[in-house]
């Protein structure tokens, strides 16, 4: 059911506040790693995190693309960490940052962006250091992504204020293990106290709220069948959201998540004749604010509807030694009667049918294959003459 197309354009601009560290990793033709950072290799392997600028996956995906650069939203040079390309391990390295002072602030907020290929048991944890410890503060690995490959990409904000407020010897991390796995990518690394607060929730659901009959898209059914586009309208008060998730599902409240949701994209494989019920989440640096639970129920399956009018289709007595009644609400347009052999013994069209019954009493005993055409629809029967 899930949909978020790998290949869309995503622009991130958060709007800084008192900012206590800052990363883009530059844009030198040969990027190195920047001063004050450090690979730290927790398990020796000479496998660590190297810098690039291609806006290209190092794996899984065909070359030439720029898929980092449109879905991650990378700009100029990033951190990767290519176990793939290693080709074996076991891996353990940390990619850290130089110390920063959180002392004066009380609400902390670490940002980056990223892209995250999970597969082979590579996993990747989000770390900071509070002056004693390192604390895990957001993790990727394949069971919290549930597929193998699968991924996660885009900005992401985490609040740390818990670990971090008036910390002065302050540290992040990015910290891989795994062993000939796939990749993760960072860019945009940013710790701050917010200036903004998050944004008022979105209104004007498109699947309109309450909505019936949705039709299922089928512009694409080759790669993305059943398709639903989702929209909605920003508020206009407060201060403007920068990312959105979507949180989708056929129970109330909704529970599948799918992160870095573009306002106007769309999911497939969703299910005919079900109620879905899903929300927006509006994101900005400042934090994250919910919107209205919808609900909307999709279009009934039409090969289902077929098959209820067929199955409005029954003869009787079968077998039969006279005349056969057809029991149906259509109007019938032709019958046609064939036997064992393949030769069509029969054919009636419906305006001759009196009372939708057929005489049968002349024709051998055996077996035979009745066809009842009605409204461009036709079901066969296989009817036993005695």
């Amino acid at each position: 059911m899930r949909k978020i197309t790998l290949l869309f354009i995503l622009i991130t601009s958060f709007t800084f506040g008192q900012v206590v560290l800052t990363e883009d990793f530059g844009t030198d033709p040969i990027p190195a790693i920047p001063s004050g950072w450090t690979n730290n290799e927790i398990i020796p392997s000479g496998n660590i995190w190297a810098f690039e600028g291609t806006g290209q996956t190092p794996a899984a995906f065909t070359t030439p693309n720029t898929i980092l650069y449109t879905n991650a939203g990378h700009s100029g040079n990033y951190a990767v960490f290519n176990s793939d390309g290693y080709g074996g391990g076991p891996e353990e390295t940390a990619l850290e940052s130089p110390a920063f002072s959180c002392a004066g602030l009380t609400v902390v907020k670490l940002s980056f962006n990223h892209f995250y290929l999970t597969g082979y048991g590579g996993e990747a944890y989000v770390e900071v250091y509070d002056g004693s410890s390192w604390i895990v503060v957001t993790a990727y690995t394949e069971a919290i992504i549930g597929a193998d490959p699968g991924y996660d990409f885009g900005p992401v904000v985490v609040d740390v204020s818990t670990e971090l407020a008036g910390v002065t010897n302050a540290q992040v991390r990015f910290r891989w293990t795994g062993d000939y796995a796939w990749f993760w990518t960072i860019d945009d690394v940013t710790v701050q106290q917010p200036s903004v607060s998050a944004p008022d929730p979105a209104t004007t659901p498109s699947p309109a709220d309450m909505a019936t009959n949705e039709p299922l898209v089928q512009d694409d059914v080759v790669n993305y069948p059943n398709k639903i586009y989702f929209s909605w309208m920003d508020a206009v008060t407060g201060d403007a959201p920068t990312s959105y998730s979507l949180v989708l599902g056929t129970t109330s409240p909704p529970s599948q998540t799918f992160n870095n949701f573009t306002n106007g994209d769309f999911i497939f494989n969703m299910s005919y004749g079900t109620t879905y019920y899903w929300q927006v989440i509006s994101e900005n640096i400042g934090g994250s604010t919910a919107s209205d639970i919808w609900e909307f129920t999709t279009q009934a399956d039409p090969l289902s509807l077929e098959d209820q009018v067929l199955d409005t289709f029954s003869v009787y007595p079968n077998p039969v030694k006279d005349y056969l009644n057809i029991d149906t609400s259509l109007t019938i347009e032709s019958i046609a009667l064939t036997n064992m052999l393949g030769k069509q013994v029969l054919m009636i069209n419906g305006s001759s049918i009196s009372n939708n019954r057929i005489d049968l009493s002349n024709f051998s005993n055996g077996l035979y294959i009745l066809q009842v055409n009605a409204l461009e629809k036709s079901q066969s029967f296989k009817i036993i003459k005695e």
